[in-house]
């Protein structure tokens, strides 16, 4: 593959990653703005006897990292406090957080990445599978579902299974909604690289089902035949939500889990 587009969002404030491997075309169809949440959010989890932080992806980490800049949050230097991340993307994110941390004047993070509970298959990074991680992780060490409060970090429109599930379970759940999903269009530079796409031998690699309607109404638009394109991902579900708009060349795709903006990967095989 000569080139593919890189959807990933990015964050509003921030200008577009320059991709390290030239056949990476950075042209995210979302940009991500935060939210405003009390600290008393925070609190609230911080005061109960077991408290959790779930991460649901790693824009969740980001968005958390920038809620920690703004005002104290008690809760990253509590050894006690249990963590969750929906697949090791996340968790990886979450890492290179705490190493960030590692020397901050308020003191180091003291969570413990080594503990982290995720699913246990990047290809189901979902809700459904952190719940089956959770539930495995019950049956190892059981703990009370009803002692526990978990502070769920997520962008607005997530849906929410997540949280609906550890209820379910019996669990305390506060939802912290700290960042929202903007559409945006491509700008004329992206535009004028994908006019330059051969598509027999380009590709665009999704890492969110949020985005995929949009990103197929603006190709169509624009006269792309979507159905040229060999689309990319890592998680079936994804796969899935592409396959049911009618794309039949769906590719897995690997991607650089060590530096999140995933400017790396290598095929392997077709869903």
């Amino acid at each position: 593959m000569r080139q593919a587009l890189l959807v990933r969002p990015q964050w509003c404030d921030s200008p577009t990653a320059i991709s390290r491997d030239p056949r990476v075309i950075a042209a995210p169809v979302q940009c991500l703005e935060p939210c405003s949440v009390e600290e008393s959010v925070a609190s609230t989890v911080a005061q109960s006897d077991s408290p959790w932080l779930v991460f649901t992806s790693p824009a969740s980490v980001q968005a958390f990292v920038r809620w920690t800049a703004t005002q104290p949050i008690a809760l990253v230097r509590d050894p006690w406090v249990r963590v969750a991340t929906v697949g090791s993307g996340t968790r990886d994110e979450l890492a290179r957080a705490i190493q960030d941390h590692a020397t901050d004047p308020q003191g180091a993070w003291a969570l413990s990445i080594d503990k982290v509970i995720c699913s246990a298959s990047d290809e189901k990074a979902d809700a459904m599978a952190l719940l089956a991680a959770l539930d495995a992780e019950h049956h190892r060490a059981p703990f009370a579902w009803s002692a526990q409060t978990m502070l769920v970090i997520q962008a607005t429109d997530n849906r929410p299974a997540l949280s609906q599930g550890l209820r379910e379970r019996g669990a305390t759940v506060i939802d912290a909604a700290l960042y929202r999903r903007v559409d945006i269009d491509w700008t004329a530079d992206v535009w004028a690289r994908i006019a330059q796409c051969q598509w027999s031998d380009s590709g665009v690699i999704v890492t969110s089902s949020t985005v995929i309607d949009r990103i197929l109404t603006m190709m169509r638009a624009h006269q792309i035949r979507v159905e040229d394109i060999v689309w990319c991902t890592q998680h079936a579900t994804i796969a899935q939500r592409l396959q049911a708009a009618g794309i039949a060349q769906v590719r897995r795709v690997r991607l650089d889990h060590e530096h999140l903006v995933s400017d790396r990967f290598d095929h392997e095989h077709y869903w």
